[in-house]
């Protein structure tokens, strides 16, 4: 069975975070994504998977610049988040 995951990158590390989501449609796991999103630069990349297929794209948190809250995100790269099976 195959597991959701985002590919999370950065313009200079192209495999920042492998983050492996719990859900179990297509349209939970974009939740999830965006959800996770919030917690990354706007340079930041997030890809969708279901195994091999591409499910979505999202950036990093572009409401918090339009906030004029923080350009970075909550989390720095080495930490990982895991959630579900893999």
């Amino acid at each position: 069975m195959d597991s959701y995951f985002c590919i999370v990158s950065l313009p200079a590390e192209p495999v920042t975070e492998l983050c492996v989501l719990e859900a179990r449609s297509d349209e939970a796991a974009l939740r999830e994504a965006r959800r996770l999103a919030l917690d990354w630069p706007v340079t930041a990349t997030l890809r969708l998977y279901l195994g091999e297929r591409l499910v979505g794209v999202l950036t990093g948190d572009l409401d918090r610049l339009e906030r004029g809250g923080r350009r970075g995100g909550t989390r720095t790269p080495n930490q990982t988040v895991m959630s579900g099976r893999l």
